[in-house]
């Protein structure tokens, strides 16, 4: 039986927290916005590769935060956003700036469907999540 609450709560305690979970989503919007301004000006290298690369280290982390809720719509949207960050990585590493839009575009159309799902707007204008 001890065996067993140890184990439970070295479980409850490795879940990851609300605020691991904004800064994963602070950290992975920031370095969306460094992949747009790319995508919007049609260049592609190891610049973009970085920070592609961040967005898909971070929806990663977001993966558990949502598989420790229990919200697997949510696990989904972010393997799918991981997914295709890394396939903008690929694309900007081989400099194929058409092909990062592409699926910077994949990447981005997860972003409303989560939010949407998972958050509400807070009293105080903030983010709650769901």
């Amino acid at each position: 039986m001890w065996a067993t609450i140890a184990a439970a709560s070295l479980l409850w305690a490795a879940a990851p927290s609300d605020d691991d979970y904004r800064k994963w989503m602070k950290a992975a919007a920031a370095a969306c916005g460094r992949v747009k301004k790319g995508v919007e000006a049609k260049t592609a290298g190891p610049d973009m590769a970085k920070d592609a690369a961040e967005m898909a280290s971070n929806f990663k982390m977001i993966q558990g935060y949502w598989k420790a809720k229990g919200a697997d719509d949510a696990v989904k949207l972010a393997k799918e956003a991981e997914s295709a960050s890394e396939m903008i990585a690929k694309a900007a590493k081989d400099g194929k700036a058409e092909d990062a839009a592409a699926h910077f575009k994949t990447a981005t159309a997860t972003c409303g469907v989560c939010h949407k799902a998972h958050r509400d707007k807070g009293a105080d204008g903030s983010w709650v999540i769901k």
